[in-house]
């Protein structure tokens, strides 16, 4: 079975699509909170449930990065998200338009990292990727509001 890579996607086309070397290990539930309250009736004869907005969607990924060419592509499109929104696939082929609100890389060091000599001294990277959902084109969460 082929490999479906995570890939982020530039919709103004100015950043090349970037397939993931690595995708991510670990994701955090996806979950969607209504805000309620109560409210005092009128004619004193109860409480009236409100309703306020719904959280919004946010997707939380973990992972490592084992190339310093991986961390420079994911580094350039947590930048793109300063100016515009960006798409993500991840590899199941669920899509969304996104803005990366947080990127968490660290660097952890290697003792051998075959994957990437070129760079020394050798390292790899865990990372936590947080990022809020503006639209679901598909996936799980199609037609829930974001």
């Amino acid at each position: 079975m082929a490999r479906s890579p995570n890939i982020f996607i530039d919709p103004a086309g100015v950043v090349p699509s970037y397939s993931w070397e690595i995708n991510h290990s670990e994701e955090e539930s996806i979950a969607k909170s209504r805000q309620m309250a109560d409210g005092a009736a009128t004619d004193n004869m109860g409480m009236i449930p409100q309703q306020g907005a719904a959280t919004p969607l946010i997707l939380s990924w973990k992972g490592t990065i084992l190339t310093k060419n991986q961390l420079d592509k994911m580094l350039q499109f947590w930048e793109l998200c300063e100016e515009q929104s960006i798409y993500i696939q991840d590899f199941s082929g669920a899509s969304y338009e996104i803005i990366i609100t947080d990127f968490q890389p660290q660097r952890v060091a290697a003792a051998r990292n075959p994957r990437d000599q070129a760079n020394a001294p050798l390292w790899t990277w865990s990372y936590t990727l947080i990022m809020r959902v503006l639209q679901v084109f598909s996936g799980d969460w199609v037609g829930v509001t974001p």
